[in-house]
């Protein structure tokens, strides 16, 4: 027996539920509410109804919670259809007698879960959520209709902190709460964000919301606006006034509000701003609309923020002011873009292709010396990045030197030391393609000179006699070198074969 009620519990529940889908399409498709469509919901909704009942009588636990759900979800559309049908005093009054359900229907009853032709299906608090806050929007509508403005904020402030509701009923509840608020006149600063709350959810209407809003002549940013200024205005220290006001402007200037936006962005700009997005999009709103007060405003504000290096923007200014007809600042600030150009280009060609000049040393012959004596040398690059003219120069001091005597039989190696320089000139053509690689001609000359000797001399007639010997080698270079060279700010490299 219980298998068999059971069964039927869940033939009813499949059944109330395919009635709520059906109801639920034939509502989404149908644009327009009349009689006609009242009497049909409320029959198909008296059917739902039996059957829910029928699962109340029969069951307890987790069956019993998902017939009251759409028990009272059935009820909400009777209520639903009269609304839109302009029969707003029966809406409220079904709405009134769900109060005690959709307020039990907390976070915590979920989520449900039911079966439906063999799958399993759950309902979670975030599907039913949208429901609830049309519900508590509509009961807020209704107490302040009644001068009950305390309930009226109470149940509106439900639907505003209530995260899975959509932009409509936040918006409307918005507008209720403040409204609810005013009239006790318990209107904080804390509230200026209800009110751009309010405008933030119209801005994000869809298109049918939207309609809705126009037939019945509401203009929820200009609602919003109007709080936020009455608050501002009673609570003249309001934190952050000026970013709410520019954020008040962009919900009107989206809506076609350019008046109340104009006024806005006044306020922020009387605020001196240094922000500079918030002056560009002040500067751009003031040309979209034809507000050249406004925009000379902020492009002042805009051109006291300026360097001397910010070229594009001066060149921006310039265009901007303009068009706001103040011609001798943008004449002013023209001048100093093109100036800025000039020292930037000049910067550039040096950086990229101006007069470079490096100056090196040799630095393995000056860590090495023999008995104190060092070489030394030094390298100077002047030129471009496309070419560079190097110039060598090298002190050579007591560089050993072999030399064969006949005094040693010919074969013993006598060692001396010699003195002298090195000095080179070398053509560097950078490459375009690799700007660190180079080509050229090196045309260099070295002289050696050796510390003086003596030798024994053999004469053509056979006589030997010792001499004193001062020899001395030149040597006259031409190579095509190769190489590559790193120039960094203060140290550079360079390395090149010939």
């Amino acid at each position: 027996m219980l298998a068999v009620a059971q069964s039927s519990i869940a033939q009813k529940t499949e059944s109330l539920v395919k009635n709520y889908n059906n109801l639920d399409d034939f509502l989404r498709k149908t644009e327009t509410i009349g009689d006609k469509e009242v009497q049909y919901v409320d029959e198909q909704a008296r059917q739902g109804i039996l059957l829910c009942d029928a699962v109340l009588r029969d069951t307890l636990g987790e069956p019993r919670n998902v017939a009251r759900y759409f028990r009272a979800n059935f009820l909400r559309y009777t209520g639903y259809v009269r609304a839109r049908n302009g029969k707003t005093a029966d809406a409220m009054q079904i709405y009134t007698g769900l109060l005690p359900e959709f307020e039990a229907f907390t976070p915590t009853f979920f989520p449900l879960r039911y079966k439906m032709e063999e799958r399993n299906f759950i309902i979670k608090y975030e599907d039913f959520a949208p429901s609830q806050a049309v519900v508590f929007t509509g009961i807020a509508e209704d107490f302040i209709a009644q001068g009950k403005y305390e309930q009226a904020a109470g149940y509106a402030r439900k639907v505003t902190d209530n995260a899975y509701a959509d932009n409509f009923q936040k918006m409307l509840a918005s507008d209720y709460l403040l409204e609810s608020l005013s009239k006790r006149n318990q209107t904080k600063a804390d509230d200026a964000a209800i009110a751009l709350a309010l405008m933030k959810s119209a801005s994000n209407l869809t298109a049918a919301e939207r309609k809705v809003c126009d037939d019945t002549k509401y203009q929820p940013e200009i609602t919003g606006y109007n709080y936020f200024k009455k608050i501002a205005t009673d609570y003249p220290a309001l934190p952050r006034k000026n970013e709410g006001y520019r954020e008040a402007a962009g919900y009107l200037t989206r809506s076609n509000h350019p008046v109340e936006a104009a006024e806005a962005y006044e306020v922020v700009v009387s605020g001196n701003p240094k922000d500079v997005y918030t002056l560009r999009e002040i500067m751009d709103f003031a040309e979209r609309n034809l507000a050249p007060a406004l925009g000379l405003k902020a492009a002042h504000l805009f051109e006291n923020n300026l360097t001397p290096a910010q070229c594009d923007d001066w060149a921006t200014i310039a265009t901007r002011y303009t068009k706001f007809g103040d011609t001798e600042a943008a004449k002013n600030a023209q001048v100093k873009a093109e100036k800025c150009r000039k020292d930037r280009d000049r910067q550039t060609h040096r950086a990229n292709g101006g007069f470079r000049m490096y100056v090196g040393a040799y630095i393995l012959p000056l860590l090495t010396s023999y008995n104190k004596y060092r070489d030394y040398g030094a390298v100077l690059n002047l030129g471009t990045r496309r070419f560079t003219a190097e110039f060598s120069y090298s002190k050579i001091n007591k560089n050993r030197e072999i030399v064969r005597s006949s005094d040693y039989r010919g074969d013993a190696l006598n060692l001396h030391y010699w003195n002298g320089y090195y000095t080179h000139l070398a053509l560097k053509f950078g490459n375009k393609s690799r700007r660190s690689s180079y080509g050229g001609p090196l045309f260099g000359y070295s002289e050696h000179t050796v510390e003086p000797f003596s030798a024994t001399v053999i004469e053509p007639s056979g006589q030997t006699s010792p001499q004193l010997f001062k020899p001395v080698r030149k040597q006259y270079i031409l190579m095509m070198n190769y190489g590559t060279m790193g120039k960094g700010r203060l140290f550079g490299g360079d390395f090149y074969v010939g």
